[in-house]
């Protein structure tokens, strides 16, 4: 997996982790190692990102583009 990292907000980190089909697979705040994790991302066959879990994948989640 390949980590990148952005933010608007220079005093918060953003990292978004990518799988090697270059699919972002999770998103998390703060820093990689010890951060919040937001979201975590599923794809079909077809590389379409189709589910999005929230944050430790218990709860909610969303099937369909997202």
């Amino acid at each position: 997996m390949t980590s990148k990292s952005d933010s608007s907000v220079p005093t918060e980190d953003m990292s978004f982790v990518y799988n090697s089909a270059d699919q972002m697979v999770q998103s998390v705040r703060g820093p990689p190692e010890s951060g919040t994790v937001l979201g975590l991302y599923d794809h079909n066959h077809a590389g379409l990102r189709v589910r999005h879990r929230l944050g430790s994948g218990i709860g909610g989640y969303r099937v369909g583009r997202v």
